[in-house]
C-alpha cells in the first residue's frame, strides 16, 4: 500500500506543481480545492491531501472580508441598522454580569500587557497631541 507522502510526491512529479505554486492558488488566487484540482486534473481531497502534506493553510476568507469592512465608509443607515442588530436583548451579553473570576483574569491579562515598555509606548504615542480626541490645537491655560 502507498502512503499518503509518496502519493503526494508522485503528485508532484507527474503535474510538476510544487508549494509555492499550490498556496499562489489558495491564498493568493483564493481558489477552492475543487477548482484547483481541476486545473491539473485531480480531486479537491487530492489538493486536501496535498496541503496537508505541505502544511499548507487557507487564510480565512472572512479576514479579508474584514478588510473590506474597514476599507469602506459605512452610511448612517447602515451604522444605524449595524447598531440596532446587537443593542438591547440582541447583545450576546445583555443581562449577563462577568464573574469575579472572569474580571481578575481580564484584570490581571491587562497588567501583564501593560509591563511590556513596546505596548505602553504605542498606547501612548497613538492618543498623543492632535490624536487624543479632547485635543484643542494646543491652546490651553499652560501655554498662554
Amino acid at each position: 500500500m502507498i502512503s499518503d507522502e509518496d502519493r503526494v510526491l508522485k503528485f508532484f512529479q507527474k503535474y510538476k506543481i510544487d508549494k509555492n505554486w499550490l498556496e499562489e492558488k489558495i491564498n493568493k488566487e483564493r481558489l477552492s480545492n475543487d477548482e484547483i484540482g481541476k486545473l491539473i486534473n485531480l480531486s479537491g481531497d487530492s489538493i486536501k491531501l496535498m496541503m496537508k502534506y505541505l502544511k499548507i493553510k487557507r487564510i480565512s476568507k472572512s479576514i479579508s472580508g474584514i478588510e473590506k469592512m474597514k476599507a469602506t465608509k459605512n452610511l448612517p443607515e447602515q451604522k444605524k441598522k449595524m447598531s440596532d442588530m446587537v443593542s438591547g436583548r440582541k447583545n450576546p451579553m445583555f443581562g449577563k454580569k462577568l464573574t469575579v473570576e472572569q474580571l481578575k483574569k481580564i484584570s490581571a491579562t491587562s497588567k501583564k500587557l501593560w509591563e511590556d515598555l513596546e505596548y505602553r509606548t504605542s498606547q501612548r504615542n497613538r492618543m498623543l497631541g492632535d490624536k487624543n480626541p479632547n485635543w484643542k490645537g494646543g491652546i490651553t491655560a499652560l501655554y498662554e
